[in-house]
């Protein structure tokens, strides 16, 4: 299929497509997608997978088609899409039937807690991405060996404040006030129920202002 008729499909399986990131001539910002470009240089289409590695900040990227055939590489695209569709709702009913599990014999209010703790870390995990996504590493410092999102020299961590239901950041400016905890606290509030698209959005721009130094 044409490139046109692709990006059709995608658009029509947009609601399906939760977990993965599916890539047309530009890079986005995912722990994993998957994609199809054209290399200029080469005069060919280029079907790839790329994984960014736990806590890295640079991409693997695996080619599984070059083509000069454009209808080929999207055949191919279509396909690999079409396959973590189907793997994601698989998947999705199974973590259905764990969650169960983990919730049986558990109370109303114990039930509640447990499934807004896992929106929480779920939360989490997709703001330390976006910073990674923007170059930062991570390690744990001093003796405590507390855990810091790190670029140059600044130190980050995001602390979830449970009356507000949002998340923060809180920095220092070099190794030594990272140790001695001495962390200044960011203007910005990431809400639970804001729009994920808008708060990802948000929290770009801020760590491209006040943190990508």
């Amino acid at each position: 299929m044409k490139k046109e008729e692709f990006l059709k499909k995608k658009e029509e399986l947009k609601m399906k497509l939760k977990n993965v990131v599916v890539e047309v001539d530009k890079s986005l910002p995912a722990e994993y997608a998957m994609g199809c470009c054209y290399d200029e240089k080469e005069h060919t289409w280029k079907v790839y997978e790329k994984i960014l590695p736990d806590r890295s900040n640079e991409y693997d990227y695996y080619y599984n088609l070059v083509t000069q055939s454009e209808e080929a590489a999207f055949d191919k695209l279509y396909e690999m899409m079409m396959k973590w569709i189907r793997y994601e709702e698989k998947e999705e009913e199974q973590q259905k039937k764990r969650l169960a599990d983990e919730e049986k014999g558990l109370t109303a209010e114990e039930v509640q807690e447990l499934r807004e703790q896992r929106a929480v870390n779920a939360k989490k995990e997709k703001i330390e991405m976006m910073f990674f996504c923007n170059g930062f590493d991570w390690d744990r410092v001093g003796e405590e060996r507390k855990e810091y999102i790190i670029r140059k020299n600044i130190y980050c961590q995001v602390r979830y404040i449970k009356e507000k239901r949002a998340f923060m950041i809180v920095s220092a400016g070099s190794k030594e006030d990272a140790i001695k905890g001495n962390l200044k606290t960011g203007t910005e509030y990431y809400y639970m129920d804001e729009p994920e698209k808008e708060m990802l959005h948000r929290l770009d721009e801020d760590i491209m202002t006040n943190y990508k130094k």
